[in-house]
């Protein structure tokens, strides 16, 4: 049983820094890129010289329109593509308060995701690995009672805040 627990807590630490590696470097490719250098003392480089020539020519050449993004500013709908993030706003948003009929509907949203479920097992699995409740048992039943235990505490907490 020992040794089932700890595969269990291998395979979670291992998912769970394969998951920092594909996810982490998308927020290196999300940085905004600086502006090289400007050219201190040599030969004008290729934008500059492509500016001159847009600027000597007779024609003047009209910038390309670019559509508006947006998102900037905006919260996502979820984070890492995963996690629910209905609860949140963007700064300075001033909104009217909602009905209680509205709040149980954001709280069904939260509890009852498809990422609820993941969540909900990967705490089931740690806690198992964990043998945090030594009543719950080792086995699938084990890991049942776990689960339900994880997943009714994400939803409770969901409905009462």
């Amino acid at each position: 049983m020992v040794r089932a627990a700890k595969a269990l807590e291998l395979l979670v630490r291992s998912l769970l820094i394969g998951a920092a590696l594909i996810y982490g470097p998308g927020s290196a490719v999300a940085q905004t890129q600086q502006d090289p250098p400007p050219n201190v003392g040599g030969a004008p480089t290729q934008d500059q010289e492509a500016t001159a020539k847009a600027q000597t020519s007779d024609v003047t050449p009209t910038p390309p329109v670019l559509p508006k993004d947006n998102s900037e500013g905006k919260q996502p709908k979820r984070i890492l593509w995963i996690i629910p993030n209905y609860r949140s706003v963007s700064a300075n948003t001033q909104l009217p308060p909602l009905a209680l009929r509205e709040k149980f509907w954001l709280a069904t949203q939260d509890s009852f995701d498809y990422s609820s479920f993941i969540v909900a097992g990967m705490l089931a699995g740690t806690g198992q690995a964990k043998n945090s409740t030594p009543q719950f048992g080792q086995g699938a039943a084990g890991f049942g009672r776990y689960y339900w235990h994880s997943f009714t505490d994400q939803a409770v907490g969901n409905y009462f805040t």
